[in-house]
């Protein structure tokens, strides 16, 4: 197996064929304490071998860079929600580069990043809750679809009648045409149901 001493290693996975990606969201970095880190394992056929660390492209105390991951082989995606930003890796020859950041800042209460899921051309980021003092998360789910080599914002997902402390977007799902998306009642609020939705894409636009 593999270890690490610190830095919450591993509480978010993802792992596409012979690719793993796995979190160390409150890891020490060159960018400061709890900057955070993402780790990427590779299968070379007999064994899985650390390949790469990344750390956030821009860097910042507390920013907790890895706090969720997602792949599907061909791209990774690393949120940093304490920067509310989420990055995107592709690989070229051997490594795993940088490819484009988004930086979305437009409601105290929430934080973009709190989860994040691909597929193929398509994937999603979920606003919301990712500490306890923000109680007062709605939530939203933002969808970012590429063309060409160009990766861009294409939509934002609410829920129908979502209100304060939902915290809509706690997780995603993609696959296709149909994203799945979470709602949990933050932990401010436990004891109260939670809630899914199911979005489906019609033309250019997704539906619940």
């Amino acid at each position: 197996g593999f270890e690490k001493e610190e830095g919450s290693f591993s509480t978010s996975i993802e792992i596409a064929g012979k690719l793993a990606v796995v979190s160390a969201g409150w890891e020490n970095t060159v960018h400061g304490s709890k900057s955070g880190a993402a780790y990427i394992y590779e299968f070379n056929g007999s064994e899985w071998q650390e390949k790469q660390r990344l750390i956030s492209p821009f860097g910042r105390i507390d920013g907790i860079f890895g706090h969720n991951v997602a792949t599907d082989g061909k791209t990774i995606i690393v949120t940093e929600p304490s920067a509310e930003q989420v990055h995107v890796y592709s690989k070229t020859t051997d490594l795993w580069e940088h490819d484009t950041s988004f930086t979305v800042t437009d409601n105290s209460s929430e934080k973009f990043g709190i989860s994040a899921a691909i597929d193929g051309n398509s994937f999603v980021v979920g606003s919301g809750a990712v500490f306890a003092s923000l109680c007062n998360a709605v939530g939203s789910v933002y969808v970012f679809e590429k063309s060409g080599e160009i990766w861009s914002n294409t939509e934002v997902l609410v829920a129908e009648g979502a209100s304060a402390h939902d915290n809509f977007g706690a997780d995603v799902s993609i696959d296709g045409d149909v994203i799945v998306v979470g709602a949990d009642n933050d932990e401010c609020y436990a004891g109260e149901e939670g809630y899914v939705c199911i979005f489906q894409k019609e033309g250019n636009s997704w539906n619940e």
